[in-house]
């Protein structure tokens, strides 16, 4: 069973790998913050739905105690996530500004002010959802051969 997690996560990160070569980056990436803030994003929603994929559901509790459930401290000891910053108790992107991530109806939202740190303009920053998709529409069809 572990060795079957490991390797969909494997596959995941491969496709996210190449997904950064064929897939049009988001228009205001252009310093190495504005980068390591979407490889954060991306990798918090990555983490979220194979935690989902193994238990049934997302991790509960303060954001604190999420994050200590993707980083090992889970039933199973796996690691689902791991290097980012912590800052009074929240999730911070590489601008100090806590991420907004919510759980709703079986779907989770994850964003990043951006540079000018304000939610709801241009430079926000969210996941490339495709990636994920992609990785589990893959994995679904091996599964079912």
């Amino acid at each position: 069973m572990k060795t079957k997690i490991l390797t969909i996560t494997l596959i995941v990160f491969i496709i996210a790998g190449l997904a950064a070569f064929f897939i049009p980056g988001h228009p205001q990436l252009n310093d190495i913050s504005d980068i390591r803030c979407q490889n954060e994003v991306n990798a918090l929603y990555r983490a979220f739905y194979v935690y989902k994929e193994v238990y049934g559901e997302f991790p509960k509790g303060s954001i604190i105690e999420i994050m200590d459930c993707l980083e090992e401290n889970n039933g199973r000891k796996i690691l689902f996530i791991t290097g980012l910053t912590i800052a009074d108790q929240e999730v911070v992107d590489s601008w100090k500004t806590p991420y907004k991530i919510s759980m709703e109806n079986g779907k989770i939202t994850i964003i990043s002010a951006g540079e000018n740190k304000k939610f709801g303009d241009s430079d926000d920053i969210v996941p490339i959802h495709e990636v994920y998709e992609a990785a589990t529409r893959a994995h679904t069809l091996r599964r079912n051969r």
